[in-house]
Order: structure tokens, then C-alpha cells, then sequence
């Protein structure tokens, strides 16, 4: 796991209950969790951590109503696993407009995330987070 992730998770864990940075793909995507979202289950496969994820995206070009320019989702963990699940993703555009681009369905199956992933780095993040 990336040093700098474990550093983060410390950050969260010690109370802060905002966003708490992950990764960015260079020039596309920023993401984050917000640290007053976590919470833990347990679930059949081992724990299931959830979390609200944000990302934000950067403004390029000219700037158009209809922009994406960041979503808020939430997202399941199953650390032992190393798994994710999206559970709801709201798109929120440069207009103020929200439109649902995962509709809600907590009963969406896991996947095992790649290494190196977007997701992968999320779920080490949520997952190194002591609650």
C-alpha cells in the first residue's frame, strides 16, 4: 500500500470530518472520501466498510452549463477481499443540475479491484482507517 494513503487514513481516524484526499489521475480526476461518512458491518465475506466518495474534476476549455465537474457517490469495501461495490453515484454538473448516474441498488454485487486501480486505491485508503 502507498505510505501516503496510511498517512491519510491517520488523518481521518483522528477525527477530521472532512474530505480526506486519495489519489488524482494526473490532469483527469481527483478523489476523496468524506471522513465522517465511514462506517463499518459485517457482512458474510468479512467487515464492509461504506463510504461517500467525491471526485472533482478539472476545469479545462471553455466552461459549458452542462459540464461534469465533480460526483458524489457512495461506495462499499470489502477489505478482506479487496472488493467494491458502487451503491449510488450522483453526477454534479457546472449548471448546480445533480443527475443520477448509478441509481441506488445496495444489493449490487462486489468486484475484486486490479491493482494499481482507481478502486484499489480508494479501498486501501477506507480500509486502513481505524473505527
Amino acid at each position: 500500500m502507498n505510505p501516503a494513503l496510511f498517512a491519510l487514513a491517520a488523518v481521518a481516524s483522528a477525527g477530521g470530518g472532512g474530505e480526506v484526499f486519495v489519489m488524482e489521475t494526473p490532469g483527469h480526476t481527483r478523489f476523496a472520501y468524506l471522513a465522517d461518512s465511514l462506517s463499518v458491518r459485517p457482512g458474510e465475506e468479512g467487515d464492509v466498510r461504506s463510504a461517500t466518495i467525491i471526485t472533482h474534476n478539472p476545469d479545462e476549455g471553455t466552461p459549458r452549463p452542462g459540464d461534469q465537474i465533480g460526483a458524489r457517490g457512495t461506495m462499499e469495501f470489502q477489505c478482506a477481499r479487496h472488493a467494491y461495490r458502487e451503491v449510488s453515484t450522483v453526477s454534479l454538473l457546472r449548471s448546480g443540475e445533480e443527475i443520477v448516474a448509478v441509481p441506488a441498488n445496495p444489493g449490487r454485487a462486489f468486484a475484486v479491484t486490479r491493482p494499481g486501480s482507481f478502486e484499489r486505491q480508494l479501498a486501501d485508503a477506507v480500509c486502513a482507517v481505524k473505527l
